[in-house]
């Protein structure tokens, strides 16, 4: 379960995932709330839920499981942070790799002009989605 449940102080739970933020501290990320315990399991369920199909189907744009260890494998050897493809067709042999430096110029680039012709993953992304999907290979 990537959701969690914390009981607050008047009974009621609040629903949502530990994070660390930009000042290096772990603070719980509420998503929602719930009345009861039982209702606060169901509720995180179905986000957990909702959270796995959404990453299988990222997963399934990178060509599977096998394609996307494969994309951090290939960006390893490149020495990439970051690689793009096609939106409308994943090819393997047809990823643009980006280090760093390379990396924020395009986001900054991607973001201004408003593409929606590719898909920009960083490897954290990547790794993110397999890891959502249980499929992290170590």
């Amino acid at each position: 379960m990537q959701n969690q449940i914390r009981q607050l102080e008047d009974g009621t739970f609040k629903i949502g995932t530990w994070i660390q933020n930009a000042n290096g501290e772990v603070v719980f990320f509420d998503a929602t709330s719930a009345k009861t315990l039982e209702e606060a399991n169901k509720i995180a369920d179905e986000l957990d839920d909702q959270e796995f199909k959404l990453a299988k189907s990222e997963i399934d744009m990178l060509g599977g499981i096998q394609g996307a260890n494969k994309v951090l494998e290939l960006m390893n050897e490149n020495e990439a942070v970051a690689v793009e493809f096609d939106k409308n067709h994943f090819d393997i042999n047809e990823l643009k790799f980006y280090n760093q430096k390379d990396f924020e110029q395009r986001m900054d680039d991607y973001l201004d002009n408003g593409e929606t012709a590719t898909y920009l993953y960083a490897d954290f992304e990547i790794q993110s989605l397999l890891h959502k999907t249980r499929f992290l290979k170590f």
